[in-house]
């Protein structure tokens, strides 16, 4: 860390691991390699440019712990993180929601009724599959926005296309 007036700085160009901790609005922290392409100024402060920055999206392979409503509490290195499921399968896009004349009921963090008001033959009992297991790695992107999840604050939303709701048998 610099600090202080610095009349010269040397850091090589490449690839640079930054850190800041915590993030300016308190949720978690920011760690990732960088490549640094300019470097200015002098005296009170230096102006750096990195490269792709601005475009590009990071990535995480956290390990999955527990399975909420909306999101997933997960591993990441030495951090607890918590990862937005993606939003077709979050409990707050559709719990009490009618599309079509189905009603969509949660009844547990994995499990809901999808009901369409005639009676209880045609109602469906729907889970995610396949099941989120404890242990498993779980691809997250990180959002430019933060996401508003049960209470909780991330910039993390799960990634893994392969999970949907399916009638439970």
């Amino acid at each position: 860390m610099i600090k202080g007036n610095v009349s010269k700085l040397s850091i090589p160009f490449g690839q640079v691991s930054t850190q800041l901790s915590p993030r300016s609005d308190g949720i978690g922290t920011d760690n990732y390699p960088v490549n640094v392409t300019e470097l200015s100024g002098g005296g009170d402060g230096f102006n750096f440019a990195f490269g792709d920055m601005k475009d590009r999206k990071y990535t995480i392979e956290a390990v999955f712990v527990t399975e909420y409503d909306d999101y997933l509490l997960c591993h990441y290195r030495t951090e607890r993180v918590y990862v937005a499921k993606p939003i077709m399968l979050r409990r707050v896009t559709y719990d009490g929601v009618t599309i079509g004349g189905v009603t969509y009921t949660y009844t547990a963090v994995n499990t809901r009724t999808a009901s369409d008001g005639v009676g209880g033959e045609d109602d469906e009992t729907q889970v995610i599959t396949p099941t989120y297991i404890a242990g498993e790695k779980i691809l997250a992107i990180n959002m430019e926005d933060v996401i508003n999840i049960q209470g909780a604050k991330t910039y993390w939303q799960e990634i893994n296309s392969c999970r949907s709701w399916a009638v439970e048998t």
